[in-house]
Protein backbone atom coordinates (compact mmCIF):
# COMPACT_ATOMS: atom_id res chain seq x y z
CA UNK A 1 0.00 0.00 0.00
CA UNK A 2 1.17 3.43 -0.90
CA UNK A 3 0.34 6.37 1.31
CA UNK A 4 -0.03 9.66 -0.54
CA UNK A 5 -0.56 13.10 0.96
CA UNK A 6 -3.37 14.50 -1.19
CA UNK A 7 -2.26 18.04 -0.41
CA UNK A 8 0.91 17.40 -2.43
CA UNK A 9 -1.13 16.67 -5.58
CA UNK A 10 -2.58 19.17 -8.05
CA UNK A 11 -6.29 19.96 -7.42
CA UNK A 12 -7.54 17.96 -10.45
CA UNK A 13 -5.58 14.90 -9.29
CA UNK A 14 -6.93 15.34 -5.75
CA UNK A 15 -10.50 15.27 -7.11
CA UNK A 16 -9.73 12.15 -9.14
CA UNK A 17 -8.23 10.36 -6.14
CA UNK A 18 -11.13 11.32 -3.88
CA UNK A 19 -13.65 10.11 -6.48
CA UNK A 20 -11.85 6.77 -6.74
CA UNK A 21 -11.74 6.39 -2.96
CA UNK A 22 -15.47 7.17 -2.71
CA UNK A 23 -16.24 4.62 -5.45
CA UNK A 24 -14.21 1.95 -3.65
CA UNK A 25 -15.97 2.69 -0.35
CA UNK A 26 -19.36 2.47 -2.07
CA UNK A 27 -18.42 -0.87 -3.67
CA UNK A 28 -17.20 -2.27 -0.36
CA UNK A 29 -20.34 -1.08 1.44
CA UNK A 30 -22.56 -2.71 -1.18
CA UNK A 31 -20.59 -5.96 -0.97
CA UNK A 32 -20.85 -6.06 2.83
CA UNK A 33 -24.58 -5.36 2.65
CA UNK A 34 -25.06 -8.22 0.17
CA UNK A 35 -23.15 -10.65 2.40
CA UNK A 36 -25.21 -9.58 5.41
CA UNK A 37 -28.50 -9.97 3.53
CA UNK A 38 -27.54 -13.43 2.22
CA UNK A 39 -26.85 -14.51 5.80
CA UNK A 40 -30.11 -12.92 6.97
CA UNK A 41 -32.01 -14.86 4.28
CA UNK A 42 -30.41 -18.08 5.50
CA UNK A 43 -31.36 -17.32 9.11
CA UNK A 44 -34.90 -16.29 8.14
CA UNK A 45 -35.36 -19.55 6.25
CA UNK A 46 -33.72 -21.95 8.65
CA UNK A 47 -34.31 -20.56 12.14
CA UNK A 48 -37.09 -19.14 14.29
CA UNK A 49 -34.89 -16.27 15.47
CA UNK A 50 -36.62 -12.90 15.78
CA UNK A 51 -36.00 -10.20 13.19
CA UNK A 52 -34.25 -8.16 15.88
CA UNK A 53 -31.91 -11.03 16.70
CA UNK A 54 -31.19 -11.73 13.03
CA UNK A 55 -30.35 -8.11 12.30
CA UNK A 56 -27.93 -8.17 15.25
CA UNK A 57 -26.43 -11.47 14.10
CA UNK A 58 -25.68 -10.10 10.63
CA UNK A 59 -24.22 -6.86 11.98
CA UNK A 60 -26.94 -4.33 11.22
CA UNK A 61 -27.68 -2.48 14.47
CA UNK A 62 -30.76 -0.54 13.31
CA UNK A 63 -34.13 -2.14 12.54
CA UNK A 64 -34.89 0.60 10.01
CA UNK A 65 -31.58 0.04 8.23
CA UNK A 66 -32.12 -3.73 8.21
CA UNK A 67 -35.56 -3.34 6.62
CA UNK A 68 -34.32 -0.78 4.07
CA UNK A 69 -31.26 -2.76 3.02
CA UNK A 70 -33.13 -6.08 2.89
CA UNK A 71 -35.84 -4.56 0.72
CA UNK A 72 -33.24 -2.93 -1.53
CA UNK A 73 -31.69 -6.32 -2.29
CA UNK A 74 -34.75 -8.58 -2.23
CA UNK A 75 -37.65 -6.29 -3.14
CA UNK A 76 -39.64 -7.47 -0.11
CA UNK A 77 -39.36 -7.12 3.66
CA UNK A 78 -37.67 -9.76 5.84
CA UNK A 79 -41.08 -10.74 7.24
CA UNK A 80 -42.49 -11.24 3.75
CA UNK A 81 -39.42 -13.27 2.80
CA UNK A 82 -39.83 -15.53 5.82
CA UNK A 83 -43.54 -16.11 5.05
CA UNK A 84 -42.76 -16.96 1.43
CA UNK A 85 -40.10 -19.45 2.51
CA UNK A 86 -42.40 -21.02 5.10
CA UNK A 87 -45.22 -21.33 2.55
CA UNK A 88 -42.90 -22.90 -0.03
CA UNK A 89 -41.79 -25.50 2.53
CA UNK A 90 -45.34 -26.20 3.70
CA UNK A 91 -47.04 -25.97 0.32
Amino acid sequence: AVIVNLDSLPPEKQKSCIAEIEENISTLKSYLESVRIEKAKELLSETAETMERIQEMVGIPSRTTFLRVFKKFEGITPGQYRKLKQNSVLG
